[in-house]
């Protein structure tokens, strides 16, 4: 019997994927269509199981992560994620981006920041949640709300970091932006916060509750 000095050791499927996870700590880059990429500089998977899962398996865990969406905004996050894994030439691979939970939820505040700008008070209300959740205003007044503001003169504004906070069955985003009101002569920008709770509604994420 011949032995192989210095081979690397077999790996099973939760071997490979737990080594593919490993390998993203120096970044991950994911396409958000139509809105620009998500490109994470530093990414960490904690408490991580892989368990097959139909004809492939998926890989969940905690992960820990920063980086920039469309060149621009940063994006902060931490959160539960489910990552389906297939087979693909021989490999393992993620079924599509490595982090699916944040990529939805930055497809949502991306599509509402987007419609915002483009004063579409409809498109917005297409991503609020029938089950609102906000007590401090109901659904209908929230959406009034947001009429009147897309109505008035658009300030100029940027959103400079998105902050994302996922648990199951929910989760928090912090919107930061920088702007300037029309009445805001001296041209400073004044930092605005916004929280949003996101939950899954008829399989989308919706805005439950905050400011639209």
């Amino acid at each position: 019997m011949s032995a192989c000095i210095g081979c690397e050791p077999v790996l099973g499927p939760e071997g490979e994927i737990a080594r593919v996870l490993e390998a993203q700590r120096s970044g991950v880059t994911c396409l958000v269509p139509g809105r620009g990429k998500l490109e994470l500089s530093a990414v960490s998977f904690a408490h991580v199981l892989v368990k097959p899962e139909g004809e492939g398996y998926t890989a969940v865990g905690q992960v820990d992560a920063e980086g920039l969406f469309a060149g621009a905004t940063g994006v902060s996050y931490l959160g539960l994620e489910r990552v389906p894994f297939v087979r693909r030439d021989g490999r393992w691979e993620p079924k599509e981006c490595l982090l699916p939970a944040l990529h939805e939820v930055v497809w949502l505040l991306s599509d509402r920041r987007a419609a915002a700008q483009e004063g579409d008070a409809e498109r917005i209300e297409r991503l609020v949640a029938k089950s609102w959740r906000d007590e401090r205003f109901g659904r209908e007044q929230a959406i009034a709300q947001l009429q009147a503001r897309l109505a008035a003169p658009a300030p100029q504004s940027k959103v400079e970091r998105w902050v994302v906070r996922a648990e199951r069955g929910k989760i928090d985003a912090l919107e930061e932006t920088s702007g300037q009101a029309p009445s805001e002569a001296d041209g400073q920008r004044r930092p605005r916060k916004t929280r949003l709770e996101l939950v899954r509604e008829d399989g989308k994420l919706r805005i439950a509750a905050g400011l639209l």
